[in-house]
């Protein structure tokens, strides 16, 4: 185990080295020394590892989501990266959002949307009188976005180019997605298959068809024009991805406190587990 080979004063400089702000200020007054890695880990983690805390948190952030303005593909993607923020940040801390659960939140998510994508989403459940569920629901954002951006392509070509090379662009744009993991018509970020996945499974994936980390598109993250970023960290990665990111050891300008706290837990667990 790599924890085990490094010394408690190693491990502190470390920790110490990720933290910034408040948390950093926790453990500020205590001197590098072995002893008070433990001290400082407990106070941590008593800090930190409050579920309450983390389930308001999560709650609050979603509720201050402003609605939609308009019907464009990046209002819709705002909407749905809250969305999906929300419920990966429960189910990583062990709560769920139920079936019960998630009526509720599907209807906090259907009251963001402007009146002509409401409109929309009332049509699409057609007669039933069933609740729809989070799946079927998530579906239809991914799909009303791909049409969005399909009828209002933002790198359309200039007229004086060649009008065949348009074409062929604005064909591309309007075909129907086809999903890398399971060849299904949806977008990735709307399969199944894809979304039961643990984040560090969503990230092979992403690697093995070259697809934008960010985006998740089929384009090198270098290219990519997106200017959204993770709606948890705000890094340069989808927020599908996150809890693959947040398990590395990354700089420490860039490691919040959560994070910090969240890599060590692993790594320290696994130490204890009993060798073959």
């Amino acid at each position: 185990c790599l924890l085990s080979s490094i010394s408690k004063v190693e491990r502190l400089r470390y920790l110490r080295s990720c933290l910034k702000g408040p948390a950093e200020n926790l453990i500020k007054s205590l001197t590098i020394t072995g002893d008070n890695y433990d001290r400082a880990w407990a106070i941590l983690c008593k800090h930190y590892e409050n579920k309450r805390e983390l389930i308001r948190s999560n709650f609050a952030t979603f509720t201050a989501v402003a609605k939609m303005k308009t019907a464009t593909a990046d209002e819709l993607s705002r909407v749905h990266n809250a969305v999906i923020s929300t419920v990966n940040a429960q189910e990583s801390i062990g709560r769920p959002i139920d079936s019960h659960g998630m009526d509720l939140f599907n209807h906090l998510v259907v009251e963001l949307f402007d009146p002509r994508t409401r409109l929309e989403w009332e049509s699409s459940s057609g007669d039933s009188f069933e609740p729809p569920s989070h799946d079927t629901l998530t579906d239809f954002i991914a799909k009303r976005i791909l049409t969005l951006n399909a009828a209002n392509p933002k790198n359309i070509k200039p007229a004086s180019e060649s009008s065949r090379s348009a074409k062929t662009y604005v064909a591309k744009r309007s075909e129907p997605s086809q999903c890398p993991l399971c060849n299904g018509e949806h977008s990735l970020m709307g399969c199944p298959d894809f979304k039961a996945k643990p984040a560090s499974d969503r990230k092979t994936v992403a690697e093995t068809n070259k697809l934008c980390f960010n985006c998740l598109g089929n384009h090198l993250v270098a290219r990519c024009q997106s200017t959204r970023n993770c709606m948890t960290c705000n890094s340069r990665h989808h927020t599908m991805l996150h809890d693959a990111y947040i398990s590395e050891p990354t700089p420490a300008a860039e490691v919040s406190a959560l994070s910090a706290v969240g890599w060590m837990t692993t790594a320290k667990r696994s130490s204890l587990r009993p060798r073959a």
